[in-house]
């Protein structure tokens, strides 16, 4: 193995493998069924004597399948979660079995140049049950459709969930053939764990440094677009435009800005807009880094909404007033150290900063956001630009 391995000090050891190729938006539905379908296909082993092994031998262990996105990359993430065998008494529970575990996890079971028939129909109805779920959450909704607006006719126009029409023209032999199209995709293994350098896994590493992954490209839209969808809540999203990307100095001073605008419980927002005004049930703001835009989601009464913007607008405009920026820089610095703790957290800090190397370094993280100045947070947030009002429903009275 050719990189560091962690100590995890909950007794924990990762597998994990990633899959990437660029976002194909109309795949993103058949994309998150392959994921249940494997999911569900891990607990199907070929031979009863192999269920029964893994019962009887193994310890605690979760295998999860899961798709995310970063920047222009759909990524696809097998991970196997175990106790370390350094702390089990068991000489058939170790790193050996683990890794071939973990492969054989990986390979479902295939009947006739085919998936699974019944197993494919199990993984379609939950994930359909998922979205169906996923339909009544108007806050999700509103947010996604925020986000497709302002991406409009970009790779980024998709939602991330699916949705139910193209899942129900999924096929079994579809779902094969797209699982056979993803094989020959970029991918690397990772270990992680306090294995005193027993772990002997091939890293099966394709992967390629990304030098320009960072998603740049938006769609010209209105400033304000009312969705009068019959909800009795009204939901509020506010685009921000960054234009300030993770290889930059200055995008830890946004990371700064969203702390102390929406990012945290003591928030401007939270303190303006709800505590000091009570015209929001909840209110935050999330940073997408590799997207470079800031968003922030409020749920209000539809008749206090230009109060609420006026308010929010006013939250943004005093951000850098009586704030303690030292102290801030502490709190980001020791949430940084403890992620390190958490071999998930570290899993995916490391994968970015090896494969994804416009991400700074972890040392670097720590030297540039020391060195942050008020100075820094003016100029980043005179980059950033309120770009789109999205509201959602609240036109239901009963």
């Amino acid at each position: 193995m050719d990189y560091l391995v962690q100590t995890d000090k909950f007794h924990k050891v990762i597998l994990r493998k990633y899959s990437l190729r660029k976002i194909i938006p109309q795949d993103q539905t058949i994309r998150n069924l392959l994921c249940y379908y494997l999911s569900l296909a891990c607990q199907k082993y070929p031979k009863n004597d192999i269920f029964e092994y893994v019962q009887n031998k193994a310890y605690d262990l979760r295998y999860d399948v899961a798709v995310s996105t970063i920047g222009s990359y759909s990524v696809l993430k097998y991970t196997l979660q175990g106790v370390d065998p350094k702390y089990i008494n068991d000489e058939e529970y170790n790193y050996r079995f683990l890794e071939e575990f973990f492969y054989d996890c990986q390979k479902p079971v295939i009947i006739n140049n085919n998936f699974d028939l019944k197993l494919f129909k199990k993984a379609k109805e939950i994930y359909r049950s998922n979205l169906l779920y996923l339909s009544e959450n108007e806050s999700k909704k509103s947010f996604n459709l925020a986000i497709k607006t302002y991406f409009k006719g970009t790779i980024r126009d998709f939602d991330n969930d699916g949705d139910l029409s193209t899942l129900k023209k999924i096929s079994c032999k579809m779902l094969y053939k797209y699982y056979l199209s993803i094989i020959n995709d970029e991918e690397v293994s990772y270990a992680v764990g306090d294995v005193l350098n027993h772990l002997s896994i091939e890293n099966r590493s394709t992967l390629t440094a990304k030098y320009d992954y960072f998603f740049k490209d938006r769609n010209k839209v209105s400033p304000l677009i009312i969705d009068n969808a019959q909800t009795k809540q009204c939901y509020l999203q506010i685009i921000y435009d960054v234009n300030i990307y993770p290889n930059q100095r200055l995008f830890y001073a946004v990371e700064i800005i969203n702390y102390i605008f929406g990012g945290s419980s003591n928030s401007k927002l939270f303190d303006i807009v709800r505590e000091k005004n009570g015209l929001c049930y909840n209110i935050g703001s999330i940073h997408f880094g590799s997207s470079a835009i800031m968003i922030v989601s409020a749920i209000i009464d539809k008749k206090n909404l230009d109060k609420a913007i006026l308010k929010i607008d006013e939250a943004f405009n005093n951000l850098l007033i009586d704030i303690n920026l030292d102290q801030i820089k502490k709190y980001l610095l020791l949430e940084r150290k403890g992620r390190k703790d958490y071999l998930i957290a570290y899993l995916n800090d490391d994968f970015m900063m090896r494969y994804f190397k416009d991400n700074m370094t972890p040392q670097q993280d720590i030297q540039i956001i020391s060195s942050i100045t008020m100075d820094d947070l003016k100029l980043a947030l005179s980059k950033i630009k309120k770009a789109l009002v999205y509201v959602y429903g609240g036109d239901k009275n009963d």
